[in-house]
C-alpha cells in the first residue's frame, strides 16, 4: 500500500485533482482473497486518510463490444453464463452471475485511467490483474484483458 501513497502523493504535489477510478464491482468475486479484495482495502484507507488531490470515481462499463474486439465471442458467452464451466472459471477466480459485468467494470476503469493519463500525464485504476488473459479463454486470475482493450 506504500506505492499508492507515494503515488497520491506525488499527485499532490502537481497540485492538481486527480481520478483515480473504483468500483466495488472490482471486489464483489464470490471468490475471495487477497486480489479480489485488496482494492476496496485502499479506498477504505483512503476514506479513513484522505490526501488532497485524489478523487475516487466510478468507472463507466465498457460495451460487450470492447471485450469482443480482444475476446472470442465464445469465451464472452461463457463469462456471460457461466457456460461451460471450464471456460467460465478459466481465468482461476470461480464464475458467479456477475463476473462478466465485474470485467466490464474493472477494464472501464483501465480505459478511463489511460485517457485521463493521455489528457494530464497521470491516470489511475484499482483494478487487478487484466492482462493475463488470452483471446479465447481467461489465465493468471485474469478474466478480461483489460490492458489490450485499452490499448485497441
Amino acid at each position: 500500500m506504500g506505492d499508492l501513497t507515494d503515488l497520491a502523493r506525488q499527485w499532490y504535489e502537481m497540485e492538481m485533482d486527480h481520478h483515480l477510478y473504483y468500483s466495488h464491482a472490482f471486489v464483489d468475486a464470490v471468490d475471495a482473497f487477497d486480489t479480489t479484495r485488496k482494492a476496496e482495502w485502499i479506498v477504505q484507507s483512503l476514506a479513513l486518510n484522505p490526501i488532497s488531490g485524489v478523487q475516487v470515481c466510478e468507472p463507466r462499463l465498457l460495451s460487450r463490444g470492447d471485450a469482443e474486439r480482444v475476446h472470442s465471442r465464445d469465451y464472452i458467452r461463457a463469462l456471460e453464463t457461466g457456460m461451460p464451466p471450464d471456460l467460465a472459471n478459466s481465468s482461476g477466480i470461480a464464475w458467479d452471475g456477475r463476473t462478466f459485468s465485474r470485467g466490464l467494470s474493472t477494464c472501464g476503469g483501465l480505459l478511463a485511467a489511460a485517457e485521463d493519463a493521455l489528457r494530464c500525464g497521470v491516470g489511475g485504476c484499482l483494478a487487478s490483474g487484466f492482462h493475463h488473459a488470452r483471446k479465447e479463454r481467461g489465465l493468471g486470475f485474469c478474466t478480461l484483458n483489460g490492458l489490450s482493450i485499452v490499448a485497441e
